[in-house]
């Protein structure tokens, strides 16, 4: 059983491998995540913002 084991994680490790490695090659991938903070009471004037950069 112990065989078993190493030989399924040595055969996921191999599968998942390239995937990995073309990840990191291709920016595309990477996601921008921007936070604001919106002080109490000012959810209007923050929406009405957003509205007119659309």
């Amino acid at each position: 059983m112990k065989i078993f084991k190493t030989i399924l994680l040595v055969a996921c490790f191999t599968i998942m491998l390239p995937t990995a490695t073309q990840a990191q090659e291709n920016e595309s991938f990477i996601m921008n995540l921007t936070e604001f903070t919106v002080k109490f009471g000012h959810n209007s004037v923050f929406t009405e913002g957003v509205k007119k950069m659309e």
